[in-house]
């Protein structure tokens, strides 16, 4: 994290699983059940992942279930478990990103791809130097950022409260602007996945974005000039 922070590492995106990115289908219709999903370890240290059944309580339609890993850190039912995951992220509308075992996980990928808006929780300056090719991607425009569970629920109604933000987009209730801009959301994440972050359908893409972030690096530690120069880089 602090030698990212110092500009001397470029963050690579993770690769997603086939029966999500090579064997790309169209996200189901977005008012299908569930409106929320995760599947994974919700009993993890990293992420306080053991919040996640108590804030689904506060939404509709959420589909939050554990998968079981084994001693060698894989699902004991990896294959079934990953095309169950990938057909039902197609429907769903909002996927909870908690940290893994770094502050951006696989997961986030996975919903981008999928048409599923991440939120990623986690600390805003450990995950600010972890996302991939932060020089050609506006996160804002295709993900939730929150902060993590701990502060979350420093007050009573905090998981209430970052539900009803949350149900703010998703419900069919909400605002029309609002589910208008998850739409956009869903769309550009689709987008930046294919043109960025997909290995196997676009490796091009991906080599391409990384020159570009190397590019950029060197200019803003003044290896060499050119209009992304820092005038004052972090070292």
């Amino acid at each position: 994290r602090e030698t990212w922070k110092r500009g001397s590492v470029i963050v690579l995106p993770y690769m997603s699983s086939v029966a999500l990115d090579l064997e790309r289908q169209l996200p189901g219709a977005k008012d299908d059940k569930p409106r929320y999903y995760f599947r994974g370890n919700m009993h993890r240290w990293h992420g306080d992942r053991s919040y996640l059944p108590k804030l689904a309580e506060h939404l509709t339609n959420a589909d939050f279930k554990e998968v079981a890993f084994t001693a060698a850190g894989n699902a004991s039912n990896f294959e079934p478990v990953l095309r169950e995951s990938a057909e039902e992220m197609r429907k769903a509308k909002v996927c909870p990103s908690p940290e893994g075992d770094s502050p951006t996980s696989l997961r986030l990928f996975e919903a981008l791809v999928t048409g599923c808006v991440p939120v990623v929780i986690g600390q805003a300056n450990h995950t600010t130097y972890t996302l991939p090719f932060p020089s050609l991607i506006d996160y804002d425009s295709i993900a939730f950022f929150a902060r993590t569970f701990t502060e979350i629920v420093q007050t009573p109604t905090g998981l209430k409260d970052f539900a009803a933000v949350l149900e703010g987009y998703a419900a069919p209730e909400a605002p029309m602007r609002f589910q208008e801009r998850l739409s956009e959301m869903r769309q550009e994440g689709m987008r930046i996945f294919e043109k960025h972050f997909s290995y196997m359908r676009n490796p091009n893409g991906v080599a391409t974005s990384l020159l570009f972030e190397a590019w950029v690096l060197l200019q803003q530690n003044r290896l060499i000039k050119g209009p992304h120069e820092d005038p004052s880089p972090d070292m």
